[in-house]
């Protein structure tokens, strides 16, 4: 497992766990989207979801 997916009602937190994760969350998700933390787990909101999980499915890498 390389990502912690959770839902908790008006955002989801997307936790990278593996260092492949953390590479993956450098490389692709914008510094200019005023990337939001909550402790080690990165803040989503609901639209940009689905996509996200995509792109990290697509490169090979796990979400539980």
């Amino acid at each position: 497992m390389d990502f912690r997916y959770s839902n908790h009602g008006s955002i989801s937190l997307l936790e990278p766990v593996s260092e492949a994760a953390w590479h993956w969350v450098i490389e692709r998700i914008a510094v200019e989207a005023n990337q939001m933390w909550f402790g080690h787990s990165l803040v989503i909101e609901h639209r940009y979801v689905p996509p996200i999980l995509e792109g990290i499915r697509a490169d090979g890498l796990e979400v539980a």
